[in-house]
């Protein structure tokens, strides 16, 4: 997330969360859980937007100026996005926590888009219950095959690289539904959209 993402970090026409005065729009994106790993270099601290997240890293929060942060909050009348989610040491305590507080869904049918932001949507990767809803599309490109999280190894996600449209490689969980905290799932397809 970041101000050189979204004025709010978050672009909230994408998760379909808003919280402010005005209260909330409607959308179609049903988002259960989401979870922000990390801040931009480039918004010097201002994690507006953090609010809107349900989850985030201790490593964003150390990076949050809060000064910043709250001066923007309250320029544009909207303290609810600066408010600091519940934070974990790492990715896959927060994505552990996520997942396992969605409610009684098998882990199978779990549904997780993962990005790099939402400003770069080109790539996904999303898991293996959208399947069935993705390849009649004409406007998406299967680039990668299912392939198997393994959430235990993995304390932190690599950094996102367009170059090699991995899977793990993108910086952004958007929950929407979920299994237990001992969550094994298959991820789908990597997705080359046409947005």
């Amino acid at each position: 997330m970041g101000k050189d993402i979204s004025g709010v970090g978050i672009d909230p026409n994408i998760t379909g969360r808003n919280r402010d005065l005005l209260g909330v729009f409607s959308h179609p994106a049903r988002v259960k859980r989401i979870f922000v790993r990390d801040l931009t270099d480039q918004s010097k601290g201002n994690a507006i937007g953090i609010g809107l997240a349900d989850l985030t890293t201790q490593r964003l929060v150390d990076k949050i100026d809060t000064a910043v942060t709250y001066k923007n909050c309250i320029t544009g009348i909207s303290l609810e996005k600066g408010a600091i989610p519940m934070h974990f040491a790492n990715d896959r305590e927060a994505i552990e926590v996520a997942l396992g507080s969605i409610g009684l869904i098998p882990s199978r049918t779990s549904k997780i888009v993962r990005i790099k932001n939402t400003l770069q949507l080109e790539i996904v990767g999303v898991s293996e219950s959208y399947m069935e809803e993705l390849h009649p599309r004409n406007d998406v490109e299967i680039l990668k095959g299912p392939e198997p999280w393994h959430s235990t190894a993995m304390i932190t996600f690599c950094p996102y690289n367009l170059a090699s449209p991995n899977f793990y490689n993108h910086s952004k969980c958007f929950l929407e539904a979920a299994g237990s905290t001992t969550h094994r799932s298959t991820f789908g397809d990597i997705c080359r959209s046409g947005f």
